[in-house]
């Protein structure tokens, strides 16, 4: 008898909790981060998960990679995004970054001056990198910011866009034009 109360006590626990995640299912209770944001879709959560685990696996085959070998370039200036904080100087672009999209998607320099880009993440695990140009700034998550400082190459357009997972592919992309 006690073993078929045990066995009766094991599929009444697991048929509550079964219930229970399906409860939090259906009526979209945030667990594990997903559901917190209503523009955030499964297909958000799962490319940034996959994009994360893609990065681990390529990251357990290689040493530590900095910005110098990859030819990067460009003042790092990393810090949480706030945007009630006052404006940037009026010669600071300022580019957000939220899934698969920059604003502005587009913007013109001039050639041989100095270019200061802040970098504003809103939501998800970005960067920017500029295309030909060995200039970018770190992969930052959501909330987070970086400044990038670089002298305008010659006259043409240049791409930049997001080298995180296939987030270029899907979108995430822009081009700098110098005349």
């Amino acid at each position: 008898m006690n073993k078929n109360s045990n066995k009766l006590t094991f599929i009444v626990v697991g048929i509550i909790v079964l219930i229970i995640f399906g409860i939090i299912g259906f009526i979209n209770i945030p667990f594990f981060g997903v559901g917190q944001n209503e523009e955030e879709s499964i297909a958000d959560v799962v490319d940034e998960a996959g994009s994360s685990i893609t990065d681990q696996i390529d990251s357990a085959d290689t040493d530590v990679i900095n910005n110098d070998e990859i030819g990067r370039s460009g003042a790092g200036d990393s810090s949480q995004f706030n945007p009630d904080l006052e404006e940037p100087a009026s010669d600071v672009i300022v580019i957000s970054g939220s899934n698969y999209e920059y604003s502005p998607a587009s913007f013109t320099v001039q050639s041989g001056e100095e270019v200061t880009i802040r970098f504003d993440n809103e939501n998800g695990t970005h960067d920017l990198v500029f295309e030909g140009l060995g200039v970018g700034t770190q992969v930052i998550s959501g909330g987070q910011s970086e400044t990038i400082t670089f002298t305008a190459p010659e006259p043409g357009s240049y791409n930049y866009y997001c080298s995180v997972g296939n987030h270029r592919t899907l979108g995430m992309e822009g081009v700098m034009s110098v005349e």
